[in-house]
């Protein structure tokens, strides 16, 4: 506390071999290092140390603005597919780029290529995050039942301009494609691009009732610890696992709830970090499969 520099090191140890990270924090800039070779891509620090987190503040996922559930599901694409990174970066610089010629009132010509690219390189996300909720939905509904008891979870994406997100890539290109085009006059009038998956919206349903309404507090931090639980299990399928982080345990969950969640906790196969304020919530974890550290202005013990 109250000082302006921060490091934290590690190994990771996986199938494929250790490798040894480091992230600092100085003069407000933040820098990596992947086996001492400064400012690796991103995506070479994220496939080596794949990580599921769950943070109190994760709840808003279910009732905040559709951009928080965007980047869950992109998240768990990334999580699922490396790869997505870049396929996500791409389609930003383009929007910007598009942005940028409708609010100096480019020609259509001028916008046209751009229209095309938005298209196609957003087809291909969208399809992506398709493919993440597919993955999801089983272990979704399995790990939900689990914590909550009782409720069937259902995610739908619903895409602006009235463009159906359950088609092919091609389609979906061809159908941005007309969206953006029938859009183009009032795109350039208000300065926005009005059609593309910037504009998705991810919705969350349980028992067929939007959770983004009628949710409890209740519900909605079971929905999103099952959320967070099944991008770790899709993740994970058939290969190695990511690590589970799971920041405040206990926040704001009764007895039973904290109870099941921790009896799924200690089932997964790969390993979990838990930080709380009472220890006793973990005294249910036997102790030869638990290690306690105490973090105390900074500094990490063994407890």
């Amino acid at each position: 506390m109250g000082e302006d520099t921060a490091r934290v090191a590690g190994v990771v140890s996986s199938d494929v071999g250790t490798r040894k990270l480091q992230w600092s924090w100085s003069e407000n800039t933040r820098k990596l290092a992947l086996d001492g070779v400064t400012d690796p891509s991103l995506k070479s620090w994220f496939s080596t140390i794949r990580a599921v987190v769950f943070c109190p503040e994760d709840i808003a996922i279910v009732r905040a603005e559709p951009g928080l559930r965007r980047r869950f599901i992109d998240r768990a694409a990334f999580t699922l597919r490396p790869g997505h990174l870049s396929l996500v970066q791409d389609y930003s610089k383009i929007l910007r780029h598009k942005v940028a010629l409708l609010k100096s009132r480019a020609s259509e010509s001028q916008r046209s290529t751009f229209d095309t690219e938005l298209a196609r390189v957003g087809a291909r996300l969208m399809v992506r995050r398709c493919e993440a909720i597919s993955a999801l939905i089983d272990p979704l509904n399995e790990i939900h039942s689990c914590i909550a008891g009782q409720g069937t979870v259902r995610l739908k994406l619903r895409s602006a301009g009235g463009v159906d997100s359950d088609q092919s890539e091609e389609d979906l290109r061809r159908a941005l494609e007309e969206s953006i085009s029938a859009k183009s006059q009032e795109e350039l009038m208000r300065g926005q691009a009005l059609v593309g998956p910037h504009r998705d919206e991810l919705e969350i349903y349980i028992d067929d009732k939007l959770a983004r309404s009628y949710a409890s507090q209740g519900q909605a931090r079971s929905v999103v610890l099952a959320l967070k639980l099944a991008q770790w299990s899709a993740a994970g399928a058939g290969g190695e696992p990511p690590l589970f982080l799971l920041d405040d345990l206990g926040s704001e969950l009764d007895g039973h709830r904290r109870a099941r969640l921790l009896e799924l906790l200690g089932d997964l196969p790969g390993q979990v970090w838990v930080t709380t304020t009472d220890p006793g919530f973990v005294d249910a974890v036997p102790a030869d499969e638990r290690q306690l550290h105490r973090v105390d202005s900074g500094r990490i013990t063994p407890d």
